[in-house]
């Protein structure tokens, strides 16, 4: 028996570093997860492949089970049985820190890093995300901790706070696998596979919301699977449930798992015990409710509905890409083996014996938590191609690959140490062209060039952002390349300039040609943008204020889209709604000199002058060359009977008049109100 299960988990092994040939074969193919080694230089891929040789030879040393025994005692007396394992550990945290500081990512095209990087350094205005409030308040927080907001401050902000959620996640990992492993061998494979990961990716001063984000899931973890062991941190596991969902509401998946905590001993099972059917019809009856509100908000709500992936046929913009398809299928695959690359290894180690999670309380909460992890890969779209979402779904292995170790029986262990140095090797070379790829700035930007090809319907942000930056570095040749790219893919968001132009212009029925000539993508606030300014050409304001209503559901931290939103509901005299849309784009955006003219309009016409009077200024404060504002103030002033400065403010605003000669009518009109006033 043992050496079938031998057989089979090498010729596991065998597969997995097979498939790191496959991407020399195929360089274009979907293998995002695995594919590295072709970014970086040959010897790094001649060195790799010689160690996995070398891996893969030590099971057949006679000596090999006895090193795998002395590896993992050496670990778990060293890092969990010696009196001085928290300096042994502090020590080994020591160095991961060294390595975080001095190879911090020099790029940040994972991920949406560069847009969150302008945004926590914005001086006009920061949006906040409504799911990743925490962190965004955490950011901010250090930021200004730094001095004034701007991109370098922004940047050792998140570098801060990315190094930080590395020493405490992997302090948290010690912890899991002393609680989580019930043996030597066990400790080892548990906190191998959790550090050797690409998950320490984002520790590198990685830019994103996410590294501190492992905090709360690490801590949940470890206080949860204390408490089912010893009855102890319960409450500690609630703090950093909540602590996780006020980061990121993705944390809201945890939610079933601790549920099962709550009841699985303790005064919570007595109460299980004593109330169960009540408790299982409500727990259906909620299950219910949740899918009923789920459909309804699904039907209902375009943000909602767009968070999501379709069943069988994808979005407009990528129609293959749907929830039951092969691109997303593959992307499943590779982001479990970028999570955990030897995850087909655990399964084969514990597949046999999957029964037993139903006897296990710790065996049920991890299948509970991996459940939630894993539904969220499977169902949300990932905005930006998994690719480079991948931070977001950073999380969907851990709990997955903790369990499939908690279920290796003893009879396998023997097999298990025979094959444990060949496991760390290839657990350590795995990862690694991952971290050599994107800790590098060239390898890195040939990687993201990678990613925009394989998805080139999804990747316009993608491209804007690399062009930016290939064009600030000086790398023009290859900006020019990629632009080409841009130029021969008719991306939509073009087209939708273009028709918002012909609009300015006054060519309406040109403007409704491009629209139709343009891929319908409804989940494209654009799309709507445009819809919106030719219905408002048409004067039909109920059409207009429908899709902008659907922009703003889609980019709810767009400023603009209330600025539109507040002009439309301006000119249909709903001045209350209109204020607060002014109100909320000069939240968001309070540079936009738009914002405050338009809640300035809308006080004058509320007849409150002094508030006019003082966002008419703010305005002029942003944009002095604004003629309308001195005219606002001249008027305003005009009404308050304060000759002087409304006499003040006509004169310069008729300064404008001599460059500009579609003034003069509305200087006279300013001149002759003033004179039928008494002023001179």
């Amino acid at each position: 028996m043992q050496k079938k299960s031998f057989l089979l988990i090498y010729a596991g092994l065998l597969i997995l570093i097979f498939l790191r040939v496959i991407p020399f074969i195929f360089p274009e193919s979907r293998s995002w997860g695995f594919n590295h080694l072709i970014f970086l230089p040959n010897g790094y891929s001649v060195a790799f492949f010689i160690i996995a040789a070398i891996a893969l030879i030590i099971p057949f040393l006679k000596s090999s089970e006895k090193t795998g025994e002395v590896l993992s005692d050496w670990f778990s007396f060293t890092f969990f049985e010696s009196h001085l394992k928290h300096l042994y550990r502090s020590i080994f945290i020591a160095i991961m820190t060294a390595l975080f500081i001095i190879f911090a990512a020099p790029t940040h095209f994972l991920g949406d890093g560069y847009p969150l990087l302008n945004n926590i350094a914005s001086d006009t205005g920061t949006f906040i995300k409504w799911s990743e409030q925490g962190v965004t308040w955490i950011l901010l927080g250090v930021q200004s901790l730094l001095g004034p907001k701007n991109i370098n401050n922004a940047l050792i902000a998140f570098r801060i706070i990315s190094i930080v959620s590395g020493v405490i996640t992997i302090w948290m990992f010690f912890l899991i696998a002393e609680i989580a492993g019930d043996n030597n061998l066990k400790r080892l494979l548990i906190f191998a596979i959790s550090i050797f990961s690409a998950v320490m990716l984002l520790f590198f001063g990685y830019v994103e919301s996410y590294p501190i984000l492992w905090i709360g899931f690490t801590a949940f973890l470890y206080f949860c699977l204390k408490y089912i062991k010893s009855g102890q941190g319960l409450w500690l596991a609630l703090i950093f449930l909540a602590f996780s969902v006020f980061i990121h509401l993705q944390s809201l998946v945890l939610i079933p798992a601790f549920i099962y905590l709550l009841f699985s001993r303790g005064y919570g099972l007595v109460i299980y015990n004593r109330f169960k059917t009540a408790l299982i019809g409500t727990a259906l009856i909620g299950t219910a409710g949740a899918i009923i509100l789920f459909i309804y908000k699904y039907n209902t709500d375009l943000y909602f509905e767009n968070m999501f992936l379709p069943l069988l046929s994808g979005k407009p913009i990528y129609p293959v890409y749907a929830l039951i398809s092969w691109p997303h299928l593959l992307d499943i695959i590779n982001q479990l083996l970028l999570l955990s690359p030897l995850l087909p290894i655990l399964i084969i180690f514990s597949v046999k014996y999957l029964p037993r999670i139903i006897r296990h309380k710790e065996a049920i909460f991890l299948t509970l938590t991996a459940i939630g992890s894993l539904l969220f890969l499977l169902i949300i779209d990932p905005k930006l191609t998994l690719a480079r979402d991948w931070d977001l779904f950073s999380n969907s292995a851990c709990a997955l690959s903790i369990l499939f170790v908690v279920l290796i029986h003893d009879s396998l262990l023997p097999t298990v140490k025979r094959l444990l140095t060949s496991i760390l090797i290839l657990l350590v070379i795995m990862p690694l062209p991952y971290f050599l790829t994107n800790l590098n700035e060239k390898r890195s930007i040939e990687y993201v060039e990678y990613m925009i090809d394989l998805d080139l319907e999804k990747s316009f942000s993608s491209i804007f952002i690399l062009n930016k930056y290939l064009l600030q570095h000086g790398y023009n040749k290859k900006a020019d390349s990629l632009q080409l790219t841009y130029n021969k893919y008719p991306f939509s968001k073009s087209r939708y300039d273009w028709a918002l132009a012909e609009i300015a212009d006054g060519n309406i029925e040109k403007a409704w040609s491009i629209f139709n000539g343009t891929l319908k993508d409804h989940f494209d606030q654009n799309y709507h943008v445009v819809l919106k300014d030719l219905y408002l050409n048409e004067k039909n304001y109920a059409k207009a204020l429908d899709h902008i209503n659907k922009a703003i559901q889609l980019q709810s931290y767009a400023d603009y889209l209330y600025g539109y939103r507040g002009e439309i509901l301006l000119q249909i005299k709903r001045l209350d709604d209109a204020l607060k849309d002014f109100h909320r784009a000069y939240e968001l955006n309070n540079g936009d000199p738009n914002h405050p003219e338009g809640i300035a309009a809308i006080y004058f016409r509320k007849e409150q002058p002094d508030s006019g009077i003082l966002y008419t200024q703010k305005m002029l404060e942003l944009d002095s060359t604004r003629a309308i504002g001195y005219y606002m103030l001249s008027q305003a002033y005009l009404k308050k009977k304060e000759f002087i400065k409304a006499q003040e403010y006509a004169d310069r605003y008729a300064g404008f008049v001599y460059n500009d000669s579609t003034l003069l009518p509305y200087l006279q009109h300013l001149l002759s109100s003033m004179k039928k006033a008494g002023g001179s």
